[in-house]
């Protein structure tokens, strides 16, 4: 198997602007945030025509499954949409009932132990090729410090594409949850209280921002 097999490295980010003409907008954007540097052009899928095809020009037939909640948690798939729909709402919630402590151990256990490497096994072994990963941008960059990442996320989803070279899936990873919310729907973690992604230049910058590592920075 090639080294590089899975790996569609682009973010899809769905956005539902159900208040604007535009109702459904998709973004590919190339993910230039991991530490990708060593996957060559082969590892990509592309289309031609009405067909995916991999780098050799193969069709590719995605038999795909979602890892919905994991690194962004949606109340009607936790059923406490009555109460905490967002998000950031059900993070309230949680804080509310056992303090701010123990809400970040309950998170650090919930990120750990949603997926681990032999879901990605079973996955494979069920018939699936594919993966989309929602999740939300707070992952990988701090919210209220622009240009600060979180390491700890990008370690996460590195990780999972580990596994899935191993298993020959193909990962996509779907920014589910732009800065500001790309949607007034909570699937996308909007904030009524705050800009929205286009109400904010700030949070369009942010979406698009390409992480740099400073070992790749040569000083001349």
């Amino acid at each position: 198997m090639n080294s590089a097999f899975c790996y569609g490295a682009i973010i899809v980010i769905v956005i539902r602007k159900t208040w604007n003409i535009m109702k459904y907008i998709t973004f590919l954007i190339i993910l230039l945030s991991l530490n990708l540097n060593s996957i060559k052009s082969q590892a990509f899928l592309s289309t031609q025509g009405k067909k995916i095809v991999n780098g050799q020009g193969e069709g590719i037939i995605l038999r795909g499954i979602g890892l919905g909640g994991w690194l962004l948690q949606e109340g009607y798939m936790l059923k406490t949409s009555s109460f905490a729909n967002a998000e950031h709402e059900i993070k309230e919630r949680i804080q509310d009932l056992i303090g701010l402590e123990k809400t970040d151990n309950f998170y650090k256990k919930y990120t750990e132990n949603y997926v681990t490497e032999i879901d990605i096994d079973s996955i494979a072994k069920w018939g699936f090729n594919s993966i989309r990963l929602p999740f939300h941008y707070n992952r990988l960059l701090q919210e209220d410090q622009p240009g600060m990442y979180i390491e700890e996320g990008f370690q996460i989803i590195d990780t999972l594409l580990i596994w899935c070279e191993k298993n020959e899936i193909y990962l996509i990873l779907d920014l589910h949850a732009a800065p500001g919310g790309q949607s007034d729907e909570p699937i996308s973690d909007y904030d009524s209280d705050k800009p929205s992604l286009w109400d904010s230049e700030s949070n369009k910058d942010r979406t698009v921002e390409k992480k740099i590592d400073p070992k790749n920075i040569v000083a001349k």
